[in-house]
């Protein structure tokens, strides 16, 4: 299975050799691998995909540093869950500039899901802090960082998933 993930994640573009725009990730099927749609976690519209499509579901953390980033992963624990069943959920790292200049070093929390039965889903992530996290070293957040969670804090993402016919 492992090597499964990782085939489709090189076939998709999420296991990256180089760093890439912040805005190169994607969300839905741009048509590179027909079969897998990229939903992002974080965004406000609901995600459509076709039937016969399998899906991964991600959302994640960029921090100023890569030790900011590992701390991140070492203090938060980032659960997912599908229409409440929880995932097995992976990890990808990856470093970023925006076109702003913005170094970023990135942590996705994702995972995989074979297709769905037609109708709407809902794919939630839950972080929860066992320590104090911030995206960026103190007085150093400048324009491109600046959140922060506390030890026992937790935030709550989702979004819905609405499988239809295949698109003609």
């Amino acid at each position: 299975m492992k090597r499964l993930v990782v085939v489709l994640l090189t076939i998709s573009g999420l296991v990256l050799a180089r760093p890439t725009s912040v805005l190169a990730v994607r969300d839905l099927d741009d048509g590179g691998f027909p079969h897998l749609n990229h939903i992002r976690i974080f965004r406000n519209v609901p995600a459509q995909v076709a039937v016969g499509t399998w899906i991964t579901v991600g959302g994640g953390w960029a921090a100023a540093n890569s030790d900011l980033r590992t701390r991140f992963e070492n203090s938060v624990s980032v659960t997912m869950t599908l229409d409440g069943v929880p995932q097995t959920v992976f990890t990808v790292e990856n470093g970023s500039v925006t076109p702003d200049g913005c170094t970023l070093y990135l942590v996705d929390y994702e995972f995989l899901h074979p297709p769905l039965a037609p109708g709407n889903h809902q794919a939630i992530e839950t972080w929860t802090a066992s320590a104090d996290v911030a995206d960026a070293p103190p007085g150093g957040a400048g324009n491109c960082f600046g959140d922060s969670m506390r030890a026992g804090d937790t935030r709550v993402f989702g979004r819905t998933i609405t499988v239809t016919a295949p698109l003609s």
